[in-house]
């Protein structure tokens, strides 16, 4: 829910409910709950309140004018209006900043269902004629010169004396419930018209009840309480005696004080969330101070660090502990290990395969000695031998060196460096198989060899249910599977 629909339903209440609303009853209509879901603090929905108050405040006359014409169209009609009566009321409410979805379905129905519902009629249908006005009635037991009679002022003269009597008390800011009920000594008949102006002098001059109003209608509401200017001073309290005991102070209760996680590897970011009631602010450490009583901070420890609550007078109120554990380095041995694997093996395979081949080298040595002394025996006559024996050892040497290169050669086995494209992973899988990893400070979900989520946030958790949990710039919320957040 953005701000402007938030605006726009707070509005629509207060237009409802004549701006009487308090915090329970934006609580109990459920749009102060639906705003804490979204981030924003009930002072803040408050002041929101108050913002769109003012606004429509100033438009309260035209928005009553309007709903005496629903009034009169509907008591006309037997509250059935028609299509005309409808479009009319509703080109005039677009006019003063109300959607036709809410004049339709909301209000008109709200106006209707204040309006008695009309008597049978049993005599013929006759043309409908516009009645008369009606005066109210008078109680018989008055003395005659004691009941002001029927003005017939216009509603901006109304509107006028209402402000003249009223902002004789704008220099203490406080309107009594008394003059209030002075004011409907201007004209008797035109109640309904005093009331509405009054409250809308009331609004739109940032007035506020005293006390919770209580009554039937918005007369006796009214009535029943004096009303304060929101900017007005408190009176200075009275000289303290000694004998007076000190105010009784509202106790500081801490709901939660907790880090998500609370165990984490060297440079990972740990979400530190805090409740508190009964302070204005709070400190917490490595996040600074004048935070509001209910947040939330990133940290990223570098050890394990002890991070301490503090109330407004710098009292601690609670402590937790972040455990920091080593880097991983698991896949730095075992790469190590698997290159030493390698180094004995190939030491094996020279030291198997060049022995053998000079077994046979010397084995095969008597039978070329043999063989080529009885060849020059027949063709020359004897003479003295040169040394052959070297030459013959010698080429047979070189041969068996050549072979046990080549066979050291095939024997060496081919490794393929795999590329990765993160810094770190975690072991935890998720729903999908899929892993937390990180790339350059950053965090996202790594599948087999590629990226099923990008890493762009400060944290994420695996996917459970379909939904992986995020924080970015200090904001948690879930994403799909596309990485789209989900509303």
């Amino acid at each position: 829910m953005t701000l402007n629909e938030l605006q726009e339903r707070i509005k629509e209440e207060v237009i409802l409910h004549d701006g009487d609303l308090k915090e329970w009853q934006w609580r109990r209509n459920g749009l102060l709950t639906e705003a804490e879901q979204d981030g924003l603090s009930a002072a803040e929905f408050m002041r929101q309140v108050n913002d769109v108050s003012y606004r429509v405040g100033a438009l309260f006359p035209r928005i009553h004018a309007l709903r005496d014409k629903i009034s009169d169209y509907a008591r006309a009609d037997r509250k059935q209006l028609t299509s005309a009566h409808i479009n009319e009321v509703v080109t005039e409410a677009e006019r003063l900043t109300l959607l036709r979805a809410f004049v339709t379905d909301r209000w008109i129905p709200s106006i209707l269902a204040t309006i008695p519902d009309p008597a049978p009629v049993a005599e013929p249908v006759r043309p409908v004629v516009p009645p008369a006005p009606v005066p109210p009635p008078q109680p018989a037991a008055l003395p005659t010169e004691l009941i002001p009679p029927a003005s017939g002022l216009s509603r901006d003269e109304i509107r006028r004396q209402v402000a003249a009597r009223l902002d004789q008390y704008k220099a203490v800011k406080l309107i009594p419930a008394q003059a209030l009920r002075n004011l409907y000594d201007l004209s008797r008949a035109d109640e309904p018209i005093i009331t509405e102006e009054a409250f809308s002098y009331l609004v739109s001059n940032f007035y506020q009840a005293t006390q919770e109003p209580h009554g039937n209608s918005l007369r006796d509401r009214l009535l029943s309480t004096d009303w304060h200017h929101l900017l007005r001073e408190e009176p200075a309290p009275p000289p303290v005696v000694p004998k007076t005991e000190p105010p009784k102070t509202k106790p500081i209760v801490v709901r939660s004080f907790r880090a998500n996680p609370g165990r984490v590897r060297k440079g990972e970011a740990v979400m530190l969330e805090w409740e508190v009631e009964g302070v204005p602010f709070v400190t917490v450490d490595d996040l600074g101070s004048m935070l509001s009583p209910s947040g939330r901070g990133r940290v990223i420890p570098s050890k394990t660090t002890n991070y301490h609550l503090f109330d407004p007078s710098d009292q601690p109120l609670s402590q937790l502990t972040v455990d920091v554990m080593p880097p991983n380095r698991s896949g730095f041995w075992g790469v190590l290990f698997a290159v030493a694997l390698l180094l004995v093996l190939y030491w094996f395979l020279q030291s198997t395969f060049g022995q053998k081949s000079n077994r046979d080298t010397d084995r095969d040595k008597p039978k070329v000695e043999k063989t080529t002394r009885a060849a020059s025996e027949k063709t020359t006559p004897q003479r003295p031998r040169k040394p052959r024996r070297q030459k013959t050892t010698g080429l047979t040497g070189t041969a068996s060196s050549s072979d046990n290169a080549y066979r050291s050669g095939e024997a060496t086995p081919r490794s393929a460096k795999a590329t990765r494209r993160y810094d770190d992973i975690r072991e935890e899988r998720g729903q999908y198989g899929e892993q937390q990893a990180s790339q350059d400070g950053r965090w996202g979900l790594w599948l087999d060899d590629h990226w099923l989520i990008q890493p762009v946030y400060d944290d994420i958790s695996v996917f459970r249910n379909k939904q992986a949990t995020v924080i970015q710039n200090g904001q948690q919320y879930q994403i799909d599977i596309n990485g789209e957040r989900i509303r």
